[in-house]
């Protein structure tokens, strides 16, 4: 149980969810932009810093990663988050959570996709070189074409969404993945730590995605990609 970041018995769980294409679409109208057709954009969940000069500099760096691989930035969402399950520790290092959706130009699939993770790997890469040690509060935990993932918080049998979807009208889904705990968060909060759930939803702990992610460095060298 994670009582140091709730003060009382509560712990944290994951969602792993399809992009919910209905509920997308209306929220986009009502910020005043149009998406694509279904599986032709994207949406990336971000965790950005309460600093609005940081924010500023982040989002700006995404939208010019983006059109450097012939994507474009539509807009953004504000994502409305409940943080009464919170405690004084989390609430005091909790992020600003949006979302920003991305115009494929046509592309779909796998191309769409290759390209979503392009833009985000440099656009990390970029924010760390121009932040330093305040880079830690900008992370991306999804940027997908097909999933999407949310955050909950939950004690007894309850459970209170952080970033609250339900009930909601035209959110519609054939399937959820649920995981508990957040183990990485909940007991370091640290945003870079947090269940990614980019493809499936995994064990996260540090040690574990550390030495999964070194592996992956070492082995980057001899890698190539179509463009």
């Amino acid at each position: 149980m994670r009582r140091a970041l709730t003060n009382r018995p509560a712990t944290a769980r994951a969602f792993l969810i399809q992009v919910p294409d209905e509920f997308f679409r209306t929220e986009a109208e009502t910020l005043g932009f149009s998406l694509p057709p279904q599986g032709h954009y994207g949406v990336g969940m971000f965790f950005l810093s309460r600093d609005k000069e940081l924010q500023g500099r982040c989002e700006q760096t995404l939208a010019a990663q983006a059109d450097a691989e012939g994507l474009t930035v539509l807009g953004w969402r504000d994502v409305p988050t409940d943080n009464r399950c919170l405690g004084e520790l989390a609430r005091n290092s909790e992020p600003v959570i949006r979302q920003a959706f991305f115009d494929g130009r046509g592309r779909k699939d796998e191309d769409l996709e290759r390209r979503l993770y392009v833009v985000r790997k440099r656009t990390e890469r970029r924010a760390r070189e121009m932040l330093g040690e305040a880079a830690d509060q900008f992370y991306v935990p999804s940027s997908r074409a097909a999933r999407s993932s949310t955050r909950a918080c939950s004690w007894r049998r309850s459970c209170l969404p952080t970033t609250p979807i339900w009930p909601t009208p035209g959110f519609k889904l054939p399937w959820p993945c649920v995981h508990q705990p957040i183990l990485a968060t909940t007991r370091f909060r640290v945003g870079g730590m947090a269940q990614p759930f980019r493809m499936i939803a995994h064990n996260g702990e540090i040690n574990t995605l550390r030495g999964n992610t070194n592996r992956i460095r070492g082995r980057g060298s001899r890698w190539s990609r179509r463009r």
